[in-house]
């Protein structure tokens, strides 16, 4: 088919070279390829072009659609995706002037990349951190084998609950090269208002859970308050820890917790604080149920 194409458009050149115009070219190629010939339209285009001095019989080599899945595009989405692995397609595209179908090939082709979702995690720790909590739990372990029970200990820790709402499973999603872990997202995004929940559980759940009025600061006074209010609910919630005599409490390094006032009524309850370390690491353990319990029953 291509050959008989380009044996009418030297048949029309040949036409333009003798002097014939364009209706006898028409006659001339239906009378020598009657069964193939090329249209009307075709054959004028072609007359044209010659007559205005063209003499290729061939179409001219067309570039057609521009590549755009370069090495400096592809360069451009990894350095993109390092800095916020959190992008979706959609901002890619925007940011790369590619189409979404274009970026998203990029991304699976190109860069071998899928997207998953990241751990979530309330907080990111260090090894020495890390570290200092396996060693205050071995103190802690020690502490209480000598006292008696080691399930019998209460934790207390408080937690703030803010008025936002929390990124969902997609969009937590990151892109991620073949063997690359999966990240540890920490979620930083707060606002106000919010309220203080202080919860006092252990291994079976929650025994103990109060709000802190808005306005008010964690004072000595408060805390003790609570810790009072805590025993009574050990008492009712907890009678085997009750009527052993003999359980621990383990709390932060605040102020609050320190005061005199609370340490002489642990003393006098024969109630043991266990060693704790000098950061949040109890709040590992608490999220969960300060927000299974607490946090649908937050006051308006």
């Amino acid at each position: 088919m291509v050959n008989a194409k380009l044996t009418q458009r030297n048949d029309i050149l040949f036409c333009v070279r003798s002097g014939m115009d364009r209706t006898e070219c028409i006659a001339r190629l239906h009378a020598l390829h009657s069964g193939q010939c090329l249209s009307d339209s075709s054959i004028r285009r072609w007359f044209n072009k010659f007559a205005q001095g063209l003499h290729e019989i061939k179409d001219a080599p067309c570039p057609g659609r521009p590549i755009q899945r370069t090495p400096a595009r592809i360069n451009q989405v990894r350095t993109l995706l390092q800095a916020d692995p959190c992008r979706t397609v959609w901002e890619l595209a925007a940011q790369t002037n590619l189409s979404v179908n274009t970026s998203h090939r990029l991304l699976r082709k190109d860069l071998n990349m899928k997207k998953k979702c990241a751990h979530w995690i309330p907080h990111l720790l260090s090894a020495a951190q890390r570290l200092c909590c396996v060693t205050c739990a071995q103190v802690a372990l020690n502490q209480m084998s000598r006292r008696g029970n080691v399930d019998h200990v209460i934790c207390a820790d408080e937690a703030w609950f803010y008025t936002w709402d929390p990124k969902n499973r997609q969009q937590n999603k990151v892109w991620l090269a073949p063997g690359q872990p999966k990240p540890d997202i920490v979620c930083i995004e707060q606002s106000t208002p919010k309220v203080m929940l202080v919860a006092f559980f252990d291994e079976f759940g929650l025994v103990h859970r109060e709000f802190i009025p808005n306005g008010l600061g964690m004072t000595g006074l408060l805390y003790l308050g609570m810790v009072q209010r805590m025993v009574h609910a050990v008492r009712r919630r907890r009678p085997q820890i009750f009527r052993a005599g003999h359980w621990g409490l383990l709390h932060d390094n605040a102020p609050a917790r320190r005061s005199r006032a609370v340490v002489d009524f642990l003393h006098a309850r024969n109630i043991t604080i266990v060693h704790h370390p000098g950061f949040e690491s109890t709040r590992l353990l608490a999220l969960w149920i300060l927000e299974e319990e607490g946090a649908r029953r937050m006051p308006s």
